[in-house]
């Protein structure tokens, strides 16, 4: 059974954050994603905050980074966010590649994959109650070893990892409960990103169908097609500069594009990024149209595998007013869709 989900970055304003959580509550969307961008506001303060303006949607953050905070702080933040909560935390975890580049963190030596690999096992021992002792290749709590000074209301909270790479992906089969496909995933990068993620799951003893598959959708919908197109151009450029080269071949966006976006991105020139975004760039890279146009492009990814399609930025001249068409326009569609 499919989820459909909004989220925002970090660069909103908390009280943006709470008017849009709430709003999606109250039209019956049941998760409300957060994700973390450095350096604006602290996702897991904002998360914090929603405590008190939200009863029974899901908060999801996506992604920490254990580069970041430490797993045994990431066990521990996480913890008092879903006692906070009330039991409705999903906690990702990613290693953010931008991040580390401007902490002058080494790729090479860091290890990403084991990184998250072993965060988790931290973060799971932790929670469960465990004197937690763990020599790895990142991370090393030596004996006697740590425990949560407190008992946790769920001692096992959902754990998804955000992931593009083949190996982060074969990670995410083993050891977590979801992964959290990157923006621009398109049918075919579901396609991609499923076979490595089974491949992990079979290594594990696990099946795929215990994963929830979730993905960033740059999202926009407005009563007519130009509007969302418009609406979406420049946060389509922004994402298109920074992800993983694999997400926009396979979206079928060419290396030359990329670049060119790039360029006029460093030279700040918003009329020539204007020129460059093409409406068959923006239907490569987002789901953006009138809400039937959206539904339309949704049931192509649920029918590639998905669960938790995240309409992320809802980027419509009207947020507001794209929340509730979620709800109340393109989700009734999309069920007709699926039942056909």
């Amino acid at each position: 059974m499919y989820k459909l989900t909004v989220g925002f970055d970090n660069s909103i304003s908390v009280q943006e954050v709470q008017e849009y959580s709430k709003l999606a509550e109250q039209v019956g969307l049941n998760r409300f994603w957060l994700s973390e961008i450095y350096h604006r506001r602290s996702s897991t303060l904002l998360a914090a905050n929603l405590s008190n303006s939200t009863k029974k949607i899901d908060i999801g953050l996506c992604v920490l980074s254990p580069y970041s905070r430490h797993p045994a702080l990431l066990a521990m933040e996480a913890a008092t966010l879903d006692e906070m909560l009330g039991g409705r935390l999903v906690l990702g975890l990613g290693a953010s590649k931008a991040f580390m580049a401007r902490h002058g963190i080494n790729m090479k030596t860091a290890k990403p994959a084991q990184a998250i690999r072993e965060c988790v096992n931290i973060i799971r021992s932790m929670l469960s109650g465990q004197v937690t002792v763990h020599s790895g290749e990142v991370y090393n709590i030596p004996v006697p070893g740590i425990t949560l000074g407190f008992k946790p209301r769920r001692r096992s909270i959902p754990i998804y990892i955000g992931a593009a790479g083949p190996v982060l992906l074969q990670v995410t089969g083993e050891v977590a409960d979801g992964a959290i496909l990157p923006v621009m995933t398109s049918p075919k990068f579901v396609e991609y990103a499923m076979t490595r993620i089974k491949n992990g799951a079979k290594l594990a003893g696990r099946r795929l169908d215990q994963i929830d598959l979730a993905s960033i959708i740059i999202f926009s919908v407005a009563r007519d097609q130009r509007t969302a197109y418009d609406a979406v151009r420049g946060s389509v450029a922004w994402y298109v500069s920074r992800v993983e080269p694999i997400v926009t071949e396979i979206a079928g966006i060419g290396k030359s594009e990329v670049d060119s976006i790039k360029s006029t991105l460093k030279a700040d020139s918003t009329a020539k990024i204007t020129d460059l975004i093409t409406d068959e760039l923006v239907e490569k890279a987002s789901i953006s149209g009138t809400p039937e146009r959206c539904a339309e492009r949704l049931r192509e990814l649920i029918d590639a595998g998905l669960n938790d399609l995240i309409a992320y930025q809802v980027i419509g001249p009207d947020r507001p007013w794209s929340i509730r068409s979620i709800a109340t326009d393109v989700s009734p569609m999309l069920e007709k869709m699926l039942r056909r």
